[in-house]
């Protein structure tokens, strides 16, 4: 029912480079304008510093360093931290000094603070950070708080293309009004869903275990229920899976929900299920983007998030369903077929690379004797052994053994990381 615009999605995912889901790279820094002086505290992911060059940081683990790791790196990340700040108190240039660090949410999180004594409180700031954007991650955001220069706290986002800020925030009577907090979460939870081509990917299976509006709208409702608890427990640390198995599990379910589906008719799928048992997977990852929530803000910035990410999610599902019915009027139930069966192979394929490329990015199941780009053909082709095993005896609706057809998805797989290789 879903082919068609399903069939076009699928091409062009494998007709352009696909990158390896990433977690959304933030850090969170604060400033606080006392009477004794001005303190500066930062939060910053320990995987955002793992990908800087400049730190060169040899580590085991992909997302959490432990303390020695991080006492090894020290000199080297120290100097980086305190260089990448231009900072003016009052008009008098601040260089940040941080005599020590903290380790926090397991290692997830480098904590580094300074103090600059003043005889009075300071009454203006200016602010350039130029970390991580050119080297580690150009999509590197620093969410900032400043207090104590204005009557309530003022935010800022930098960015790789705005990395500057002066406060008390000084507005043009005539500019328009900086989003809202909620406007800035809302907008992230939107794009995190339609930027992040395993999400996507999963929405687009699920599709093929729905048969109407009804069984849609249970998906639909099944998904978001779920994910909206681990993202709220997540996001307030009362319960954080790690990402090395959050990130593979994604990808997972992507295969998992599509061959389900195949197996059964739409009308028996009951894709709902699916939807429930991996939204709790897809709401940890979503987590990933609310660490350190400020107390008063708590409750409006998950709601905003959270209804980002149903809209990202409408903007992709009603599109497909729309185009869908169309087709299915056009084309006619065999030409539907012939096409959901072909959307269907290419999105088996793009699950199988989606979980190699997981696997080698987020585990320590990776090899040094293969090229990069050819790294995930091995969870590929893993996970393509075991759906085999599966779907030995088992059939679609329309009677094809299921087994062949995860050949196939494993032929496009591979094609795409063969050809990603030789384009290298």
């Amino acid at each position: 029912m879903f082919a068609t615009l399903l069939l076009i999605t699928g091409t062009s995912a494998t007709s352009e480079p696909i990158e390896v889901p990433h977690p959304f790279s933030i850090s969170r820094l604060e400033f606080d304008s006392e009477e004794d002086g001005l303190k500066l505290a930062w939060w910053i992911q320990s995987r955002t510093i793992m990908e800087e060059p400049d730190v060169a940081f040899v580590g085991e683990d992909l997302w959490n360093m432990t303390l020695a790791e991080a006492a090894d790196a020290w000199p080297r990340l120290r100097p980086y931290l305190e260089g990448g700040f231009t900072l003016r108190v009052d008009g008098e240039s601040w260089q940040p000094r941080f005599e020590e660090f903290m380790l926090e949410e397991q290692g997830a999180t480098l904590y580094v603070e300074a103090f600059l004594p003043t005889e009075q409180r300071p009454q203006s700031l200016e602010v350039r950070v130029d970390h991580f954007f050119d080297g580690g991650n150009p999509d590197h955001t620093v969410d900032m708080e400043v207090r104590g220069f204005a009557t309530e706290t003022e935010r800022w986002f930098l960015l790789w293309s705005k990395r500057e800020a002066q406060f008390p925030i000084l507005r043009d009577p005539n500019a328009p009004s900086p989003p809202s907090t909620f406007s800035q979460y809302f907008t992230k939870g939107r794009d995190h869903v339609l930027g992040g081509m395993d999400h996507v990917a999963f929405l687009a299976a699920l599709l093929f275990g729905v048969a109407g509006l009804r069984t849609l709208l249970a998906a639909v409702t099944a998904f978001t229920v779920s994910h909206s608890i681990t993202l709220a427990l997540g996001a307030l640390d009362i319960l954080r899976l790690p990402l090395a198995w959050v990130e593979p599990g994604i990808a997972l379910s992507i295969s998992v929900a599509l061959w389900l589906h195949l197996a059964r008719s739409p009308v028996n799928a009951r894709a709902w299920r699916v939807a429930f048992l991996f939204g709790l997977l897809h709401g940890s990852s979503f987590a990933t983007q609310l660490r350190n929530l400020a107390e008063g803000e708590v409750t409006e910035k998950l709601l905003a998030f959270n209804l980002g990410v149903e809209v990202g999610q409408l903007f992709f599902v009603v599109p497909i369903v729309l185009a869908a019915r169309a087709a299915a009027r056009l084309l006619g139930p065999e030409r539907m077929d012939i096409g959901r069966h072909s959307a269907a192979l290419l999105l088996g394929g793009l699950a199988l690379v989606l979980f190699g490329q997981a696997l080698d990015s987020y585990t320590f199941l990776r090899t040094e004797l293969l090229p990069e780009s050819l790294r995930p053909i091995l969870g590929a082709l893993a996970l393509a052994a075991t759906l085999a095993a599966w779907a030995r005896h088992r059939h679609d609706p329309q009677g094809r053994p299921l087994s062949p057809q995860v050949g196939s998805s494993l032929s496009l797989a591979a094609l795409y990381l063969a050809g990603t290789w030789l384009g290298s």
